[in-house]
């Protein structure tokens, strides 16, 4: 099987964001391995992670009254993990615009390079006070790479 991503990151978007993460045994369903809402869990907080990095937090959004929200999660599992493995998680932007942010993800299990898990988040901007589309203030726009 190709151990390659289906959507690698360009060098016209963002840098690929990275953390490695230790599966831990609350995360072990009754079949024995990571249950599937870890991995949107883990989603979200490498969003986040990542979002800080760039510059924008929650208190940014609440500041300017904006915020990103999830519209679609798409996921797909490669391999199966299991307690106390080791876990490349990598993260990044692409494909966005003044509305609409693409995220993907890619879950590499180290002890033997094999990809366990892809992911791709749609996000959309959004007044706060309304919770309608909005186009990104300038603050988003430069710590997100949109043009």
């Amino acid at each position: 099987m190709n151990n390659q991503s289906s959507h690698q990151p360009t060098t016209t978007q963002s840098a690929v964001f990275q953390k490695i993460y230790t599966v831990q045994p609350a995360d072990i369903d009754g079949l024995g391995h990571m249950n599937n809402t870890v991995y949107l869990k883990l989603m979200e907080d490498m969003a986040w992670s990542h979002s800080n990095v760039l510059g924008i937090t929650v208190e940014d959004f609440q500041r300017l009254g904006y915020a990103m929200v999830a519209r679609e999660h798409h996921m797909t599992y490669l391999a199966a993990l299991f307690p106390d493995e080791k876990v490349q998680m990598e993260t990044w932007l692409d494909n966005n615009n003044a509305l609409n942010l693409h995220r993907y993800y890619r879950f590499t299990r180290l002890s033997d390079q094999k990809l366990a898990f892809e992911g791709h988040t749609h996000w959309v901007c959004i007044a706060i006070d309304t919770g309608r589309p909005h186009r990104m203030p300038p603050e988003f726009k430069v710590a997100y790479g949109v043009k």
